[in-house]
């Protein structure tokens, strides 16, 4: 008895040694969505219910060769263009994924280009703060203008011969899916951060540009701080004015591009 109680003893030890040397990750069930922006395009399969950390693969599948595949996106944002989209199933990965084929009533757009300038940078606003670089830059979007979801970031951007900006590959960039039928409330907001040159002490300062409206129904804005021109597939936007604490304004310039006419980005490959 004594030596059955022993070994029992010593499972249970290990057990929870081995919790405490490697965790426990909690198994549950994911709900997994998915359906078609047109069923009368294309159809998806895949869906389901799946225990975390199981493999998902979620297929879309054309109706006709006019219906190619386009992407995947899930909270409104492209998450994948293969038409055959693998991933493990996780709190993160749960929700509703949507196909998108092209097709006649495609109404839809993608955030294809983000770019921050300002221009004449010179001091801050104190003759001796000297503008070193801007950080913590923030867009935001939404239907709502109290629900306003981020879309692109730039964790910082140098002051650089008089000037700042920002490229799209330095910016952390989602691709947004917009209605072109819709209004939409954009925010942008930043950090300027500055040095005094006489005492060499930091300091920063918090601006928020005042949000705009954009209806993207409009063949054509523009207005004193506003302008959206459309050639082809693409939209063009310039929100002027970006607010600053040293004199001269910025400008973001947003590219988007009709879905119908986007292309899967190149792969990256190794040196």
């Amino acid at each position: 008895m004594k030596k059955r109680f022993g070994a029992i003893l010593t499972c249970v030890m290990a057990l929870c040694c081995a919790v405490l040397l490697f965790g426990c990750d909690e198994v549950r069930d994911h709900r997994i969505t998915a359906t078609s922006w047109d069923i009368a395009c294309g159809t998806v399969s895949g869906y389901g219910t799946y225990k975390t950390n199981y493999e998902v693969t979620l297929r879309a599948t054309p109706k006709t060769d006019q219906n190619a595949f386009i992407a995947w996106i899930k909270d409104d944002e492209i998450v994948s263009y293969d038409a055959e989209f693998t991933f493990i199933a996780s709190a993160e990965t749960e929700g509703k994924y949507i196909a998108i084929f092209n097709g006649p009533d495609l109404e839809l757009i993608a955030l294809n280009n983000v770019q921050l300038s300002f221009g004449n940078v010179t001091t801050g606003t104190e003759s001796s703060q000297v503008l070193t670089s801007i950080s913590n830059a923030r867009l935001a979007y939404g239907e709502s203008a109290s629900l306003l979801k981020t879309i692109a970031t730039h964790s910082e951007v140098s002051v650089s011969s008089g000037a700042i900006s920002a490229e799209l590959n330095e910016f952390n960039f989602a691709q947004a899916v917009l209605r072109d039928t819709t209004a939409y409330t954009f925010e942008f907001s930043y950090t300027a951060n500055y040095v005094n040159s006489v005492t060499n002490v930091t300091s920063s300062s918090n601006l928020a540009s005042p949000r705009v409206r954009i209806d993207f129904s409009q063949d054509a804005i523009d207005t004193e701080n506003l302008t959206m021109t459309k050639s082809g597939s693409v939209i063009n936007i310039t929100i002027r004015n970006i607010t600053t604490d040293w004199g001269s304004s910025g400008t973001l310039t947003l590219q988007f591009i009709e879905m119908s006419a986007l292309e899967p980005p190149e792969a990256e490959t190794e040196a």
